[in-house]
């Protein structure tokens, strides 16, 4: 991973990752990266168009954007999540509001995976979802009284990705079962990963306290992550950036702090706090997660 205030590579990223995507790879990141900046700006045309033809659309917009106090009107600096939000609200005829911090709603990025073999790995997971770019530290798998529930819950790279693997894979089989695909909400995701993270992490965090951000803006950098969390005494070097395999940013990071009360006064009042134009989410992780990133 790249951890600030050295020289991280491309090398360490989230584990495991490279075992799983050979070959191809770089051609589907293009194409999905042109397919989304396609889809980008379709939704600003309709933004800017309805500022054009409608002065009511003109003051909704800038007051959806106000708002969020990101000092920019300009759609093109804001997520794809943020203008279909708005648009979605406008064709209804209600005012645009932007989704309330912390409540039940999921970026829509996390897939509930139903129906799993109680053998089922990540690299199962992985190999079913091949053509969507996910990786073993995607996928969280939930437990009842501690044996596996056959249920999984997996991040994806984006809302559309999501989109197409629920219209795509939904009924498709792992093995000899067919495996039912839901939207996910946060209230769902965070127990899960409460859940996971409670196996290894005892009273809530191990000796050094961690946190995992995920949402993060692609470009950004520790230093950003350590100007976000300032006011906890995080500094660049207590941050580490996660990498796919490709070298690329994933969108999380890890994050270790000096004093366990930082921490969670972090996970409780910079929870779904704005970042870039997004909503980062944070949960208690292992500090070896940080070791190994």
């Amino acid at each position: 991973g790249d951890r600030g205030g050295g020289g991280g590579g491309g090398g360490g990223g989230r584990s495991g990752g490279g075992d799983y995507h050979r070959g191809g790879r770089g051609e589907r990141d293009r194409g999905r990266g042109a397919s989304e900046s396609r889809e980008k700006e379709d939704l600003v045309a309709r933004v800017k168009n309805i500022q054009r033809e409608d002065h009511k659309g003109k003051e909704a917009w800038w007051k959806y954007c106000d708002s969020v106090k990101t000092g920019s009107r300009d759609p093109q600096r804001h997520t794809e999540e943020f203008i279909r939000n708005f648009l979605d609200a406008w064709g209804r005829g209600e005012e645009p509001k932007p989704p309330e911090r912390g409540d039940s709603k999921s970026d829509g990025r996390t897939l509930k995976l139903r129906g799993l073999p109680y053998t089922c790995k990540a690299a199962d997971i992985v190999e079913f979802l091949s053509e969507y770019d996910v990786i073993d530290s995607d996928v969280i798998f939930t437990s009842k009284d501690g044996r596996p529930s056959g249920e999984c819950f997996t991040t994806f790279t984006s809302r559309d990705v999501a989109e197409r693997v629920l219209k795509e894979k939904n009924k498709e089989r792992i093995g000899t079962r067919y495996i039912e695909i839901f939207r996910a909400n946060d209230k769902e995701v965070r127990s899960a990963v409460g859940n996971a993270n409670s196996m290894s992490v005892q009273d809530g965090f191990d000796e050094t306290p961690t946190l995992k951000l995920r949402g993060l803006p692609f470009a950004s950098k520790a230093d950003d992550v350590a100007e976000f969390l300032a006011d906890y005494g995080v500094e660049p070097s207590h941050v580490a950036m996660l990498i796919n395999a490709d070298g690329r940013a994933s969108g999380d990071a890890f994050v270790t702090f000096q004093d366990r009360d930082d921490a969670e006064r972090v996970e409780d009042e910079m929870q779904r706090k704005e970042l870039g134009g997004r909503y980062i989410e944070i949960f208690k992780a292992r500090h070896e997660d940080w070791l190994a990133a």
